[in-house]
C-alpha cells in the first residue's frame, strides 16, 4: 500500500512537472517578450517680462534671498508619464501563469518659462546679463533630460529584458502595479532631480556678487537704492 501511494505521488509530481514544462514551452512560443520603451520630451521655453522683480520670488522653488532681490527665475516642472500592462497566459492544471510585461515611460519638462523682472527692458545691459544667467539654468535642465532618458532606459531594459516570467495565477497585474509604484516611480524621480544639485553650482555667492556689479550700477539703480545685494535663481 505504501509503495502504491509513493508511486501515485511520484506520478502526480511528474505529471505536474511535465505540464509545467509544456506550459513554459507554449508560453515562450506564443507570448511576446517583455519590453520597455523610454522617451524624453523637452517642450521648449519662453521668456516672460511682464512681472516685477518683486513678484518673482513666488515663481521660484528656492526661498527668497536674505537682504537681496530675485531678478530672474527659470521655472519648470518635470512630468513622468508611465503606461504599463501585463499580458498573461494561465495554466489551468497547475494554476500557474506566465507573464509578458510592457512598460512605456516618457520623462519631460513642462514648457519652461524664464521670468525676468519687467524693470529690466529687453536690449539693456542688465536684461542681457540676467538672461544669460537664466540661460545657464535652462541649458542645465535641457542637458540633463537626455541623460535621465538613458539611465531610465538602461535600468528598465535590464529589468524587463526577459522572454517571460512565471508565478501563481491571478497575481501578475497587481505585482506589476506594485513594482511600478514602489520601485520605478521613486527611481525616475531621483534621476530627474539630480539636476537640482547642478543649479547650486550656478547660483554661487561669487555669481551673485558679479551680477550686483554689472552694467555700471544699472541693476542696483532699479532694485537696491540702499545697497542690498541681488540674486537671480
Amino acid at each position: 500500500m505504501r509503495a502504491l501511494l509513493l508511486f501515485l505521488l511520484a506520478l502526480t509530481c511528474n505529471s505536474a512537472l511535465a505540464s509545467r514544462g509544456m506550459f513554459q514551452a507554449l508560453c515562450e512560443d506564443r507570448m511576446a517578450g517583455s519590453r520597455a520603451i523610454v522617451k524624453s520630451r523637452l517642450n521648449g521655453y519662453r521668456i516672460d517680462n511682464t512681472l516685477s522683480f518683486r513678484e518673482l520670488p513666488a515663481k521660484s522653488q528656492k526661498p527668497a534671498p536674505v537682504n537681496g532681490a530675485v531678478l530672474g527665475v527659470t521655472a519648470t516642472k518635470y512630468a513622468t508619464n508611465i503606461g504599463y500592462s501585463a499580458h498573461v497566459m494561465r495554466n489551468p492544471i497547475s494554476r500557474y501563469e506566465c507573464v509578458s510585461s510592457q512598460i512605456e515611460v516618457t520623462v519631460s519638462y513642462e514648457p519652461t518659462v524664464i521670468y525676468i523682472g519687467k524693470e529690466f527692458l529687453p536690449g539693456t545691459c542688465a536684461y542681457r546679463e540676467i538672461l544669460a544667467h537664466e540661460m545657464r539654468h535652462l541649458n542645465t535642465y535641457f542637458e540633463q533630460l537626455p541623460k535621465v532618458e538613458i539611465a531610465v532606459r538602461e535600468a528598465l531594459v535590464r529589468r524587463f529584458n526577459v522572454k517571460a516570467e512565471y508565478g501563481p495565477a491571478g497575481q501578475a497585474q497587481a505585482a506589476l502595479k506594485r513594482e511600478v509604484e514602489n520601485v520605478w516611480v521613486p527611481f525616475f524621480t531621483a534621476q530627474i532631480k539630480r539636476a537640482d544639485a547642478l543649479h547650486d553650482v550656478i547660483d554661487t555667492p561669487q555669481e551673485y556678487a558679479r551680477l550686483s556689479r554689472v552694467c555700471q550700477g544699472e541693476v542696483q539703480s532699479f532694485i537696491a537704492p540702499n545697497g542690498q545685494t541681488n540674486r537671480t535663481p
